[in-house]
């Protein structure tokens, strides 16, 4: 496995560092600093980019999407909310697929949508997406109908990622037993 460096690292100039995005719609949401102090430890720079920034905040993600897409370079997707691991996205960014993912929790279950997502829009033919804007909430699934109706499959990569969003982590009955005395 190669090892990706920083594009600001003065020391690897040649390097082609992975291309990483994280939408985000809230600046002071605890989880959105976490991830960014993530990103930090992993000597990773993205590109942040503040969804609520426009006036059609609701259409934002599809904006971003379609304009990713137009510059026909690969990318990875990193919700503002979801923690990589360290060395995940080099192994995502390395992988030949054209369509990976990091599985992550949603609703208690274990699922890759646009959470921690690459796309390689010159291997994948046109955007995905509709030129009339949608909704963020309708995104993942219209992009994996989709491609999956192109006869693209998207590559699942492993071990799933943290999704630090308390609705949707995996719940689990437990009992705690304090000692008396």
């Amino acid at each position: 496995m190669a090892i990706i460096a920083l594009a600001t690292d003065k020391y690897y100039p040649d390097v082609n560092p992975p291309n990483i995005i994280v939408p985000y719609t809230d600046a002071k949401n605890p989880a959105f600093a976490a991830a960014k102090l993530n990103f930090e430890c992993l000597a990773l720079r993205p590109r942040y980019v503040d969804m609520n920034a426009e006036l059609d905040a609701p259409y934002a993600y599809h904006r971003l999407i379609h304009s990713l897409w137009a510059e026909g370079k690969p990318f990875i997707l990193v919700e503002h909310d979801i923690l990589p691991w360290p060395g995940a996205l080099e192994q995502l960014w390395e992988c030949e697929c054209a369509w990976g993912a990091f599985r992550y929790h949603v609703l208690g279950n274990l699922a890759a949508y646009l959470g921690c997502v690459k796309f390689d829009p010159l291997k994948l033919g046109p955007c995905p997406l509709p030129e009339e804007p949608m909704p963020w909430t309708k995104l993942d699934l219209h992009i994996v109908k989709t491609l999956t109706s192109r006869g693209e499959r998207g590559h699942v990569h492993n071990p799933p990622v943290c999704h630090l969003n308390r609705g949707h982590q995996r719940m689990t009955r437990s009992i705690v037993c304090f000692a008396g005395g």
